[in-house]
């Protein structure tokens, strides 16, 4: 029996890729927001950078809107179904033409007015210098940072005002690609499985969920038409090797 789940991801096309990174880092975003010590800000800020620089870049307004294109055409089909809880479809068509309408008249990127400030243009200079960002490299940063945290929230808060409409989509679009499917139980004989996709259905995520209590890891590969699923030994120390046991586990394939 499969209990206290831990769960490895692996996107088959480069849209869930996108909205995998900038979940995640909202996420850190989240986390560090809860504290209030220089060192939150300052990972909190280094996250922020970090999806700034991905919405930066020429293709990803354009992606984002398709996606949500798209979900918006299946869900006006599952309207039609009556057999559908109206309202709390009605309620996810509401969320998802929102962030759309946002997006579709926002002009230039996302978050352009943010990464364009002369505090972040700075930041993101020394990013890639190891060790690069501190107080005698950037000491108005230092400055900012040593400010009581309420002073920085209200910073913070106006940035991630901006970009509020883009992290809805993003949970909205993730939520249903997971619960598209329902999970099945299967066995990785000597850690390794392997199976083919129906190559009519474009399969976007494979989810691959495994009890935390054992000490392993899954390495997930694969494309359109087939994925590998290896079950790695955990180790600091030593380079992961394929165990040799056998590994119950719960697979979804994802597709909205």
């Amino acid at each position: 029996m499969l209990s206290n789940l831990i769960h490895f991801e692996f996107p088959l096309n480069e849209r869930i890729r996108l909205l995998l990174r900038l979940e995640q880092l909202f996420l850190q975003i989240d986390f560090y927001y809860q504290g209030t010590s220089f060192w939150d800000a300052r990972a909190l800020v280094d996250a922020l950078l970090e999806i700034l620089t991905i919405l930066a870049r020429n293709d990803v307004k354009s992606e984002l809107l398709k996606e949500l294109d798209r979900t918006s055409v299946l869900l006006e089909k599952l309207s039609q179904n009556q057999h559908v809880d109206s309202s709390a479809l009605s309620e996810l068509q509401d969320k998802v033409n929102s962030v759309r309408q946002h997006l579709s008249t926002t002009k230039g990127k996302i978050g352009a007015s943010i990464i364009n400030q002369d505090f972040f243009q700075s930041i993101s200079l020394r990013t890639p210098i190891a060790g690069g960002k501190f107080g005698f490299d950037l000491p108005w940063y230092q400055r900012w940072l040593l400010q009581a945290d309420e002073q920085r929230k209200e910073d913070i808060d106006r940035w991630l005002e901006s970009l509020s409409e883009i992290k809805l989509g993003i949970d909205l679009l993730m939520n249903m690609v997971r619960s598209s499917a329902v999970p099945e139980d299967v066995l990785a004989m000597a850690g390794f499985f392997q199976a083919t996709l129906d190559q009519t259905r474009p399969y976007q995520l494979i989810r691959v969920s495994i009890d935390n209590a054992l000490p392993v890891f899954a390495e997930i590969s694969g494309g359109k038409h087939r994925f590998t699923v290896r079950f790695l030994s955990q180790s600091v120390e030593k380079r992961p090797i394929q165990v040799e046991e056998d590994i119950e586990f719960r697979l979804t394939k994802c597709l909205l």
